[in-house]
């Protein structure tokens, strides 16, 4: 039986949106107003696939609304049928969602609102981050910190994604690119009493990605300013260990550089990342020693 229903439902959905097309191919229409009409066929067309949970068809059906919309010059119901489109594209096909979500992204514009245009980018990131994409992520986490450059609200989200392209920036060894993201966080965060508890593990970050750019001179320097920037930093775990690294590196002495990384594991649990720079630290200093 709920088969037989489903498939009365898309015979109904398919004959309200031909009934649909037919009225946008009327070259004259006496009786209100075409588009209008349209619309309302394809209103029901795509609410009986989304009910019987045929996306693409729904995402398709929203595309023409959105379409006609178009024709009355009607940006917020635009915006709202493309937001039904993208959404319906998501539960398929999300990569094809991307082209729609900019779409949005370019009527938000216009309007210069910020706040939809970085959650839509976000949406995007998430799309690709899914994928396993982080190449096309990067591009996504950039646009969004060119949004928030307009205003200082999104300082937090603009850091966020800073930490974001600085953990890419490790994949494809751009290590002082990454320092410097790293660092420019870090300081912001110490600044801030809520997130100040964050700052030491990305001033590590920042100090451990120099280190793997086999930088001694940039390294001696940083640890200055993370003193400058955070006068208990002495006192920190973060800072002690980073001292003892470079002591390490700077005696060429692997068997102490990884007992140092034990004992601090077995109090702070080291994450992948910064795995994968102690990693590269050491395979410099077997560099140095052979």
């Amino acid at each position: 039986m709920q088969n037989t229903n489903n498939l009365n439902d898309t015979k109904m959905a398919i004959k309200n949106e031909q009934d649909g097309d037919n009225l946008l191919q009327k070259k004259f229409y006496f009786f209100g107003n075409k588009y209008e009409d349209a619309i309302i066929k394809y209103q029901l067309a795509a609410n009986i696939y989304k009910y019987n949970k045929l996306w693409m068809n729904a995402a398709k059906i929203f595309i023409k609304i959105a379409d006609c919309y178009k024709q009355l010059f009607n940006v917020y119901d635009i915006i709202l049928a493309l937001t039904d489109a993208y959404k319906c594209y998501k539960q398929y096909d999300p990569l094809a969602a991307i082209p729609i979500i900019l779409q949005i992204i370019e009527y938000h514009t216009k309007n210069c609102n910020f706040s939809k245009m970085i959650s839509l980018y976000e949406d995007i990131v998430q799309i690709y981050e899914v994928a396993n994409n982080f190449s096309q992520s990067y591009i996504y986490y950039k646009k969004i910190i060119d949004v928030c450059e307009y205003d200082n609200e999104f300082n937090k989200i603009k850091a966020r994604y800073n930490i974001k392209i600085a953990d890419y920036l490790i994949t494809i060894d751009s290590f002082n690119e990454a320092s410097i993201l790293y660092e420019n966080v870090a300081n912001y965060y110490v600044k801030d009493k809520f997130l100040k508890y964050c700052a030491q593990e990305l001033f590590l970050n920042a100090g451990l990605c120099l280190l793997s750019a086999d930088d001694m001179v940039s390294t001696k320097r940083f640890i200055d300013r993370w003193r400058n920037y955070d006068l208990d930093s002495r006192d920190n775990r973060e800072y002690k260990f980073m001292e003892n690294i470079i002591s390490c590196y700077e005696k060429n002495n692997i068997d102490t550089f990884v007992l140092i990384i034990k004992e601090y594991e077995s109090v702070n649990k080291l994450n992948n990342l910064k795995i994968n720079l102690l990693t590269k630290i050491k395979t410099n200093l077997s560099e140095i020693l052979f």
